[in-house]
């Protein structure tokens, strides 16, 4: 559930955007969250024996809804710089760890999540 609130605001900053180059760098974000992320952490979690279908069906997160709910809104209330700044503590926790274990684990979420925000133009 949170990649899918991930991928909104992404898709909320692409509509906040008034030029073409941040909304170029919006959809390049949430492209890579679908097209990299989304499936890797379906396919990971398959591993596991949790199928796509048994993820829709379990309920969502508390911590989830909060954070999710928090950047959607100031996103919604906001301007674009609210919401990159309510995306922030994710994005830059996300690269952080991602970078640590780069040279250490090959294939681990982290990794890989590493990967998808290079592909997003976000570097650390």
């Amino acid at each position: 559930m949170f990649l899918i609130h991930f991928v909104r605001a992404y898709a909320l900053a692409a509509y906040k955007t008034d030029n073409l180059t941040d909304m170029r760098q919006a959809v390049t974000g949430l492209t890579a969250i679908v097209d990299i992320e989304m499936d890797f952490n379906v396919k990971f979690c398959a591993d596991w024996d949790l199928s796509e279908a048994k993820m829709k069906a379990l309920p969502e997160a508390a911590e989830t809804i909060v954070y999710t709910r928090y950047v959607l809104e100031r996103g919604l209330s906001g301007d674009l710089l609210d919401l990159h700044v309510a995306l922030a503590p994710c994005i830059i926790g996300y690269l952080e760890m991602g970078s640590y274990f780069k040279d250490q684990v090959i294939n681990t979420p982290l990794v890989l999540g590493s990967k998808c925000m290079l592909r997003m133009n976000i570097k650390n």
